[in-house]
This record gives structure tokens, sequence and C-alpha cells, in this order.
């Protein structure tokens, strides 16, 4: 968890695109998105999706996989 929490924040600093796995309720999505912001008390990561240009909040522990493109 301590190795995504780091690339979260790289990415984050850097302005830098990443590709996420995450469960979205149903199943497993992939998304290239840039991090925005961190939410400390609601564990949860502010992206904006690459492609659709779409705001996601999505829960901290639902991401299973970051990639740094």
């Amino acid at each position: 968890m301590q190795d995504r929490a780091f690339v979260h924040d790289i990415a984050m600093k850097n302005n830098l695109t990443i590709e996420i796995k995450y469960h979205n309720g149903h199943a497993y999505s992939y998304s290239q998105v840039k991090v925005i912001g961190m939410n400390e008390g609601t564990k949860k990561v502010n992206l904006v999706a690459e492609n659709e240009k779409d705001e996601l909040a999505i829960c901290f522990y639902d991401i299973f996989e970051v990639t740094i493109l």
C-alpha cells in the first residue's frame, strides 16, 4: 500500500499520467488518469480521466495497480 501512495504522490507533484486498475463495484476497470488530489479523511484519490476529462473520486483501497506512463 505504501508503494501506491508513493506513486500517487509523485504523479500528483509532477503532473504525470498514470494507469490505474481499480474495482468499480462490479468488476475491475482500467483508466488513464492524472492525480489532482488525495483526501486523507475520506481515503479517496481525486483523478481526472485523460480521455474524457471527467473527474473521478476513487477509494484508495479500491485501487489495485498503478503504473506511471
